[in-house]
């Protein structure tokens, strides 16, 4: 994803750059730039003896004199998640408070079949005059989860009287193959 904007818009992924690598800062603000929240980890994220996260391209024992003890720092999609623990509270907190305040989203590839984000898309949607573009070629079975029928169910005390699908655009493209060309422009051209 992070090599996806590269010339068309300036990222905040939430890493910042020190000597000899980079460190996860969930609090990293820089003002209108496209901000990137990989809710779930990667498996380039390993978790320093002191709590820090950092990004590696490989396991190694230390890092900057510290000791490292953990890897592959993910979160898989399962009901019962730590998200009460560090980084994941604050990578939610952050991902919660961005939708709140970027007026468009862009989702890619993803089904929303998490209920626990899908609440948390549901809630910021209705809260204001946001936008959010979804790309992935079954797009269309995927905004249903939006009707107000199924937000009655999932999320009922964020409803508003508002249809959630009128604020949803959809591209039916996959992203990253052959259509690669297309849905970069339109996507540039829902940016704009």
């Amino acid at each position: 994803m992070e090599t996806y904007w590269e010339g068309i818009a300036q990222i905040n992924d939430l890493w910042r750059q020190e000597a000899g690598g980079k460190t996860l800062d969930v609090r990293k603000y820089e003002a209108d730039v496209l901000n990137l929240v990989k809710l779930r980890g990667s498996l380039d994220w390993f978790g320093l003896s002191d709590g820090t996260i950092v990004k590696l391209d490989r396991f190694q024992k230390t890092y900057s004199k510290r000791e490292v003890q953990r890897g592959e720092f993910m979160i898989y999609p399962i009901q019962q998640k730590d998200l009460y623990l560090y980084p994941w509270f604050d990578l939610f907190w952050r991902f919660k408070d961005d939708l709140n305040h970027k007026k468009i989203w862009i989702v890619i590839g993803y089904r929303f079949s998490d209920e626990f984000i899908l609440n948390i898309f549901v809630e910021a949607l209705g809260t204001g005059d946001h936008r959010l573009i979804l790309v992935t070629p079954n797009a269309h079975d995927i905004v249903e989860k939006f009707s107000l029928d199924n937000v009655k169910k999932v999320s009922h005390r964020f409803r508003k009287d508002v249809d959630f699908r009128h604020n949803v655009v959809l591209i039916e493209k996959k992203f990253g193959g052959s259509e690669y060309k297309e849905v970069n422009e339109e996507i540039s051209g829902k940016l704009s």
